[in-house]
């Protein structure tokens, strides 16, 4: 390969100037847009976009998404009001503390020798939640097993930020789009499993989870990509009505931190660059991304700044064009206390839909 050839590819993977790290406020994206020369341009202005799973550092920067520092999955109540949630909580408390059913899982989420001992005709049986906590102990038993990364992370600037505070391995696995996903299935099913149920809670819901990966092609004046979901909630019969979106790793999420949030941001955006429908404002303005990684749950909640459909839309930058993250988390997995809020949380999504739906 000739020294040309060569060049061309190094450019090609992504030409990046500068320090890279996610943006945790404005002033953030301002100073990583200005040393990597990129504060006067715009998505347009890029000759190649990777895909979802795959985002240049670039790319991402002009997605000019801000990242808030995850909130304990406890404050969540207190910020139902931000999300429109605040009507349907009590609601959703009560359907999560009258199912019997339910409550017998949440009495089996952290005794899985317990669970693995029951049969049908038990009383302890946990009935339709049983496939749930089945699936859910098949993750917890895969996170396990799962043998030590050896390859040392090369870390952007904001990962290595978090593995300094403590809070992150020190390794970083690397997202794979094109070997088969079997043990990121585990976690997909799980997940799944556990939302229909919540769902189920809720009578005539007119909504549904699916496995289906609803994918997402945003196009600019001088390339496109396309971003890729792990399954959607969409309205029963109608699969072009997405009111959320899914996402799944194998591994946990400060494995690599920094990659997952760059995927997820390409999956907002490409749902945000879908022609606008009013429903958009259901939860105030917000999309909503709910992830598992590994045997952690996160719920997050994306709201673009009122110019930022025009910036997706146009080659003239914006400053105050940004969509801002703020994501809530971890939910974890045979924790009884985190299980019972997502119930929560999941049941007061699924009212506010619903509620949606009926004639006013």
């Amino acid at each position: 390969m000739s020294r040309v050839q060569r060049s061309k590819v190094t450019r090609d993977k992504d030409s990046f100037k500068g320090s890279f790290s996610i943006p945790e406020s404005t002033e953030d994206w301002v100073r990583v847009a200005k040393s990597s020369s990129l504060l006067k341009k715009t998505l347009n202005d890029l000759s190649k976009l990777g895909s979802g799973s795959r985002v240049k550092k670039k790319q991402h920067i002009l997605f000019k998404a801000i990242w808030d520092r995850p909130v304990k999955n406890d404050k969540l109540e207190y910020k139902a009001e931000r999300y429109n949630l605040s009507g349907v909580w009590q609601n959703a408390k009560h359907l999560v503390a009258s199912s019997r059913e339910l409550q017998r899982y949440l009495a089996l989420v952290d005794k899985p020798q317990n669970f693995a001992l029951l049969t049908e005709i038990d009383c302890a049986w946990p009935g339709s939640w049983a496939p749930v906590l089945k699936w859910q102990n098949r993750v917890l038993e895969f996170c396990k097993r799962k043998p030590a990364l050896e390859t040392p992370s090369t870390g952007t600037r904001s990962h290595n930020r978090k593995r300094k505070h403590g809070i992150a391995p020190q390794v970083e696995q690397v997202l794979e789009d094109d070997k088969p996903p079997s043990d990121e299935s585990i976690t997909n099913t799980a997940l799944v499993l556990f939302l229909d149920a919540v769902l189920s809670l809720v009578p005539s819901a007119g909504c549904e989870f699916t496995m289906f990966r609803v994918a997402f092609e945003s196009n600019f004046r001088q390339a496109g990509f396309k971003a890729l979901t792990d399954g959607a909630l969409w309205i029963t019969g109608d699969e072009e009505d997405v009111r959320a979106i899914l996402e799944v790793k194998k591994g946990h999420r400060y494995d690599n931190y920094d990659r997952i949030r760059m995927q997820e941001t390409a999956e907002l955006v490409g749902w945000l660059k879908k022609p606008y429908q009013p429903w958009n404002e259901l939860f105030n303005g917000h999309k909503i991304l709910i992830s598992e990684d590994g045997n952690e749950v996160w719920i997050t909640f994306a709201k673009p700044s009122s110019t930022y459909s025009q910036y997706l839309s146009t080659d003239t930058p914006a400053e105050d064009a940004f969509l801002h993250m703020v994501t809530y988390g971890p939910y974890r997995l045979g924790h009884k206390e985190d299980m019972e809020n997502l119930c929560i949380v999941i049941a007061a999504i699924v009212l506010r839909v619903a509620y949606s739906l009926r004639p006013q």
